[in-house]
């Protein structure tokens, strides 16, 4: 699967009868940090995302497994919305052998939570409460 966000909707006048009625999106790859990645990808539209948002692509033969995609001549669908990533951060092999001796203070790693996006009010429920 792959991590991205939608940076437009492409448009084909002519095309397989297969692909009549699907929304095509432009979707650009990125990190967990949520920065941009050179790659790209064409993909079907099964939850009605828009341009800005972060989604969730799934590529390959289980591009076809959503309602929308069955028996598609498709090879990559937008299958969610991303609201919210927890990422959690540890200390690199080397510090944390270092921070696990007595004494050392606390071995528990941090943690941080990136908002994907502003949800959608007419989506989505309540935001989620961060402290």
């Amino acid at each position: 699967m792959i991590l991205g966000r939608v940076v437009g909707t492409l448009w084909a006048t002519r095309k397989d009868p297969g692909l009549v009625g699907l929304k095509l999106l432009i979707i650009r790859q990125i990190g967990l940090d949520l920065g941009p990645k050179d790659a790209f990808v064409i993909a079907a539209d099964a939850v009605g995302a828009g341009t800005g948002e972060v989604v969730l692509v799934a590529t390959g033969s289980s591009a076809r497994q959503t309602e929308i995609t069955k028996g598609k001549p498709v090879d990559a669908v937008v299958m969610a919305i991303i609201d919210q990533l927890d990422v959690p951060t540890e200390p690199p092999p080397a510090e944390r052998s270092k921070s696990a001796q007595p004494g050392s203070g606390s071995t528990a790693p941090e943690s941080r939570t990136e908002p994907a996006a502003a949800p959608r009010a007419a989506d989505r429920g309540p935001a989620p409460v961060r402290g």
